[in-house]
């Protein structure tokens, strides 16, 4: 609405600005449409006040974000392997197509893309790829190995202006007993090897847990073990929105970590 901002409501609050009561449309959080005259009620509730120009940016932006995997075809990749190759020659006369053909790197920059990790660093990418394709060639653990690569980048992306990390985690002994299923190979993204009632139990605890980070202005992430960590996002990824799921391997071994909440079952 122009002339009114939109103020984020946490979900535990009942306590509002007068206002038009609406969803925010970029992650699905209740929110409140403040004329001017009401900002000074949204400041004293300690609200998040935005002008309606920047709820239309950012819900353009989320979007683009989460459509840029589809955007990316053999032909858009091979314009970023020339680019590459124009300063790293030697880099990608070894990587394509010796060691992986163009369609292997555009499904490991789509599945990148897919979870919103930025691409713009290509060289660490092909670096990381020339280095493990010569003895991998399974694509989600190739990406894995790229997302170590892109530690810093990963880092930088998901931490606060004091440089630190907001994460919900698994509580350890859910976290030890998907690992032992892992291990004997019964972990999967359909169920995570829970009976259905658990699983959709745990998708419910990671969606609350993922709105009030949000609520509190921290991207939500789910910070994992990297065993662990595509099967949790290609579960979570259709049931909780804009979650992003990291390992711990995505962050540098310095990072500012803050521990939100933890996620457990019975």
């Amino acid at each position: 609405l122009p002339g009114y901002h939109l103020a984020l409501l946490p979900e535990e609050t009942e306590d509002a600005p007068p206002g038009i009561r609406v969803q925010d449309p970029t992650f699905g959080l209740p929110a409140v449409w403040c004329a001017e005259r009401n900002l000074p009620e949204a400041e004293r509730l300690g609200l998040t006040a935005v002008e309606a120009p920047a709820v239309v940016t950012t819900h353009l932006l989320e979007e683009l974000r989460k459509s840029a995997h589809r955007l990316l075809d053999r032909q858009e990749v091979k314009k970023l392997v020339d680019k590459v190759k124009e300063t790293a020659p030697a880099l990608v006369e070894e990587l394509v197509p010796g060691l992986l053909p163009l369609g292997s790197i555009q499904k490991v920059l789509k599945r990148l893309l897919q979870e919103r990790i930025p691409i713009r660093d290509l060289v660490s990418i092909f670096e990381a790829l020339a280095d493990h394709a010569p003895s991998i060639k399974n694509i989600e653990v190739l990406t894995e190995y790229t997302r170590a690569a892109l530690a810093p980048t990963i880092t930088r992306q998901f931490a606060d202006e004091e440089g630190r990390v907001h994460a919900f985690v698994l509580d350890p002994l859910l976290e030890q007993h998907f690992i032992q299923l892992a291990s004997d190979g019964q972990f999967n993204p359909n169920t995570l090897g829970l009976e259905s009632g658990r699983a959709e139990r745990f998708a419910e605890e990671a969606d609350r847990l993922a709105k009030r980070l949000i609520a509190r202005g921290h991207p939500p992430v789910l910070l994992t073990s990297p065993v662990l960590r595509p099967a949790l996002f290609a579960f979570l990824a259709p049931l909780v929105s804009d979650v992003a799921v990291l390992s711990y391997n995505d962050l540098v071994p310095d990072a500012a970590l803050e521990v939100a909440d933890q996620l457990r079952l019975p």
